[in-house]
């Protein structure tokens, strides 16, 4: 079973799809807890609507089935505050690529 660092290394790894960044440059992964044969995910969003969500989620969990195939995720969410969505959004304006086809 995976542990929740390795979990949080393969999450930081993860390049969002319209910004030419990983998940972790941008502040998104706020905590990763692994409970039993859960994994449980907090990700932190700049809005809590944002369009792209879905995709999100599926990175996510994507990468933690490369981890442990048998592990379920559960994700919670929470909006980025006024410093972490300026430094996303500083990132985004430098990096910015549009949505990728994966």
């Amino acid at each position: 079973m995976a542990d929740a660092e390795k979990i949080r290394l393969e999450l930081a790894s993860i390049r969002h799809p319209e910004i030419n960044a990983s998940f972790k440059e941008l502040g998104m992964i706020a905590d990763v807890r692994v409970k039993k044969s859960t994994a449980v995910v907090t990700l932190k969003l700049p809005f809590k609507e944002v369009p792209i969500r879905d995709l999100l989620v599926k990175k996510v969990k994507d990468a933690i089935k490369r981890i442990d195939e048998n592990l379920k995720v559960m994700m919670n969410f929470e909006e980025m505050n006024e410093k972490e969505r300026k430094n996303f959004f500083g990132i985004a304006r430098e990096r910015w690529t549009g949505l990728r086809k994966e």
